[in-house]
């Protein structure tokens, strides 16, 4: 298994020494379990062949963000295989002016809220005359002011967006935005079997009947307690 895990992302990707394993059996609950191996993919697609591999095996896998939740969500109760996602990091469209950005599940929160705040707010229309054509856009001094993600999750300094997604994680904001379920617009998703599947779009109304992409947001809760156990 272990060898067959090193063909799909490489060998220095795969970690099985008992300092490693260590590294990612617990969470900021302080709570232990060993992974049996931990796995490092850079890409959807190696996620895809190491979930249709364990699937296959019946061994059980576990995705990892940086481990700062307090609800045990990332340990691995029963061993198996730990999904480490610090390779996927990549911010893939930052799209301001339509509110939008895509990025992987092991873009750090602090890098979104960093990225976002060079990008001017979107001016829609002049401020002072909204009759005659002007030649320049009359926009507010809030148009330099840059943009921001409304989530304010615990350790935001650390957390993945992935893993703020996975446990629905946010603080007070969410009386004025609500919470991270609202905000999702799209997803793509690795099926327990490795089938690669999307819901959404980059536009507010983009289903008609049940919003699939809302489905995954805060499925990563306490394994240990039957009514959160994460995953599809």
């Amino acid at each position: 298994m272990i060898d067959r895990l090193k063909e799909i992302v490489g060998p220095e990707y795969v970690l099985t020494s008992d300092m490693d394993r260590a590294l990612y059996s617990y969470d900021a609950s302080l709570e232990k379990a060993l992974p049996d191996v931990v796995v490092l993919p850079a890409s959807t697609e190696e996620v895809s062949k190491i979930m249709a591999l364990a699937y296959g095996e019946k061994i059980p896998i576990l995705g990892r963000g940086s481990g700062t939740n307090l609800t045990g969500g990332s340990i691995p109760v029963k061993g198996g295989i730990v999904v480490h996602f610090s390779r996927m990091n990549h911010m893939i469209d930052v799209d301001a002016a339509n509110l939008t950005i895509t990025v992987e599940a092991g873009v750090k929160f602090r890098d979104i809220q960093a990225r976002l705040a060079t990008e001017e707010d979107r001016c829609y229309l002049p401020l002072e005359d909204l009759v005659t054509d002007a030649d320049e856009m009359i926009c507010s001094e809030r148009s330099h002011s840059g943009s921001f993600l409304p989530l304010d999750p615990i350790c935001a300094d650390t957390a993945t967006i992935g893993g703020v997604i996975a446990a629905n994680s946010t603080g007070p904001r969410r009386l004025l935005y609500n919470l991270p379920r609202d905000m999702i617009l799209g997803i793509k998703l690795v099926s327990p079997g490795g089938t690669v599947a999307g819901a959404g779009g980059k536009t507010v109304k983009n289903v008609s009947g049940y919003d699939t992409s809302k489905l995954v947001v805060g499925v990563h809760g306490n394994p240990r307690h039957p009514l959160r156990v994460g995953g599809l």
